[in-house]
């Protein structure tokens, strides 16, 4: 958790971002196979997936930066 924000990396190919006061999904990211859990450093939030991919994402709306 970070900032009252929750990332979670799933086994159904997806990193879900969710409020921690609620549970509220933000915003979600899909891959083509199971993803790590994520790692958030200075507002970026890093995800390696099966599909052989390295992902960065915006933490406030899960724009791909980079992968």
């Amino acid at each position: 958790m970070v900032g009252g924000t929750v990332y979670v990396g799933s086994g159904d190919n997806s990193v879900y971002v969710l409020s921690a006061d609620d549970g509220t999904e933000k915003w979600s990211f899909g891959t083509e196979w199971g993803v790590s859990s994520p790692a958030v450093v200075g507002g970026t939030v890093y995800v390696v997936s099966g599909d052989d991919n390295m992902y960065a994402l915006a933490a406030n709306d899960g724009t791909e930066q980079w992968s």
